[in-house]
């Protein structure tokens, strides 16, 4: 199965966060979704970006770097410095773009391999450094003047070369194979046709070595536009040279025939390293993308993306299925989805949360696919963050809540060895989640009685609350539908409206439970979670001095009712509790 691991992007999308990137002598400026630095008077002939942290990435798993970028007025273009433990030193410029961007032109984007072990891609000198522990990265321009600027919309450090033309008429370095032609790109897609009926529509990277010790499983998705009935067209893959175009290799790599695929989006992978010409070591190889074979006139592909992969993951970083979403956040650090890249989430695609930091999602995500937290803390922020994902927290992730937030979740499973903090706030799990799963989930939550569990469901807000003598816990309700919920709550609260007035009185009476040796809910008066419903939860309810005292957890800035303990007040209510109790059997009766 074709994996791969967590990417490290910075996309600018906060104003005036440059999400750690600096310039000696400037100060850079995000607005709009683009970090732009402009070289002041006297800085020197040297224009410069950079991002420090002590092991960055690791070097042998993210060796692709994608830049998104314009300049202004410099003389030359931008070259990649990189700093790491081994040479202690900056190296660089190591690479500069082929061929060179013009000033002012609009953003364009380029992908190089940092490895670069033997030349591969573009002007590259090889061995650029990216090895040991990788501690800055950076971008210069020679010979700049006070004035001239540089605009990075986009970083990403990848373990694939992916060409998905990120920008309108920017083609990203791909040419037209022969007799065939790149008539534009648009919306992030390119389109291709041919000039020369039954020949073939190609378009060829501008890049012409790869590594094919590293990069050994070919992915492209494409729509195919052909009138079927006239010829019966397919997906031929890629075709690969050794020393120069002299024409198809032996062994050329061929996909499936799709021939019911016409105006649809099709999804081509091959596996290159099965192909005994490929892996010929110290030999570059020339590629060209065949993405029709006998076209008419007419015919013509939208290109959505050209994909070239490691067979396997490298290193100790956890793999999703391609397709996925890993968005991995440092320990030290808290950021929301738009500072990680990803402003809203969509699609049935699985997403995956790495690294110990914190990853806040604060909008109204439609992603349907599920949540795994593998690492660190997954904080919801919006009511619907994830009202259609089901979460799994995974033993060294949280799930939390954002104070007071009343969250749904499409599911979730939280025995499945992490911790769900609700804090002060609720969750309504959609689907899923049985009763029993859950009140499993909150007794483990409870620790020793503390609610300093590890793992299963606590309230953080109630472990302070515990300790200072004000008793609060996790109270939780089946709605009867499906679903259920759960939250931070007084005991004696059986509607979860954090409130206790009469309405709970007459729920701990109605029920019928108190006493009876049947098993009840929280609803019905089992505030402990043993199952039944007998004096010690009546002494529950009557501990929180909390009746018609008005709402207790109150919004942020507001007053939550705290009364003063009063033991009279507790024994008349705990009373008045039994003395109904005692009629209403007694008329049952």
């Amino acid at each position: 199965m074709l994996t791969a691991i967590p990417a490290r992007v910075w996309n600018f999308n906060a104003d005036g966060d440059a999400e750690g990137w600096f310039s000696p002598n400037n100060s850079p400026v995000v607005t709009g979704g683009v970090l732009n630095v402009t070289q002041s008077a006297g800085a020197g002939s040297n224009l410069t970006l950079a991002f420090n942290g002590t092991g960055l990435v690791d070097p042998n798993v993210l060796r692709v770097l994608e830049i998104g970028y314009r300049y202004a007025g410099a003389v030359a273009p931008p070259g990649v410095v990189l700093t790491n433990s081994n040479n202690g030193g900056p190296l660089g410029p190591s690479w500069t773009p082929t061929p060179a961007p013009s000033p002012s032109a609009g953003f364009r984007s380029d992908l190089v391999d940092l490895s670069a072990t033997w030349g591969v891609n573009q002007s590259v000198t090889p061995n650029l450094g990216w090895t040991g522990t990788v501690n800055q990265i950076g971008f210069g321009f020679n010979g700049a003047s006070a004035g001239n600027t540089f605009a990075l919309d986009f970083v990403r450090l990848r373990e694939t070369f992916r060409f998905d033309f990120p920008y309108d008429g920017d083609t990203q370095g791909m040419s037209p194979g022969p007799n065939s032609t790149i008539t534009g790109v648009a919306d992030g897609v390119l389109s291709a046709g041919t000039q020369t009926t039954n020949s073939s529509i190609s378009i060829e990277p501008s890049f012409q070595n790869i590594n094919p010790n590293v990069y050994s499983v070919y992915n492209a998705k494409m729509i195919q536009n052909s009138d079927a009935a006239l010829q019966p067209v397919q997906i031929t893959g890629v075709g690969f040279y050794h020393n120069g175009w002299t024409g198809y290799a032996p062994g050329f790599a061929q996909s499936a025939v799709y021939p019911a695929s016409y105006g649809n989006p099709v999804v081509a992978t091959i596996n290159l390293a099965g192909v005994s010409e490929w892996n010929q070591p110290q030999v570059a190889i020339n590629l060209g993308n065949d993405l029709m074979y006998a076209p008419q006139a007419t015919d013509s592909v939208q290109v959505d993306y050209i994909e070239f992969a490691p067979a396997t993951v490298i290193g100790d970083a956890a793999p999703v299925t391609v397709g996925g979403i890993v968005i991995p956040v440092a320990a030290t650090e808290t950021r929301t989805q738009s500072q990680a890249g990803y402003p809203l989430l969509s699609g049935s695609t699985q997403v995956v949360k790495t690294g110990g930091g914190t990853l806040v999602f604060d909008a109204s995500n439609t992603l349907t696919g599920p949540t795994t937290i593998q690492q660190g803390t997954v904080q919801l922020a919006h009511a619907s963050a994830l009202s259609a994902s089901t979460i799994s927290p995974l033993a060294a992730g949280v799930l939390s809540l954002t104070p007071g937030l009343q969250v749904t979740v499409g599911g979730l499973n939280p025995n499945a060895g992490g911790l769900v903090d609700v804090g002060t706030g609720m969750v309504t799990v959609a689907q899923g989640l049985t009763p029993a799963a859950l009140v499993t989930a909150i007794v483990v939550g409870l620790g020793d009685g503390s609610w300093n569990g590890t793992s299963g469901i606590t309230s953080s807000a109630a472990l302070t609350d515990v300790a200072s003598g004000i008793p609060r816990a996790v109270g939780w309700l089946g709605n009867g539908d499906g679903s259920v919920m759960f939250g931070y709550a007084a005991t004696g609260d059986t509607n979860l409206d954090w409130v206790i007035d009469i309405l709970d009185v007459a729920n701990f009476i109605d029920s019928g439970k108190f006493n009876s040796g049947l098993t009840a809910t929280w609803a019905e008066g089992d505030f402990n979670y043993d199952g039944f419903a007998d004096i010690l939860d009546m002494a529950d309810f009557v501990s929180t001095g909390l009746f018609d005292t008005g709402p207790y957890n109150a919004p942020a800035g507001s007053i939550a009712a705290v009364p003063e303990p009063s033991t009279l007040g507790f024994v008349s209510i705990g009373a008045g509790i039994a003395a109904l109790v005692a009629v209403r059997r007694k008329r049952a009766a």
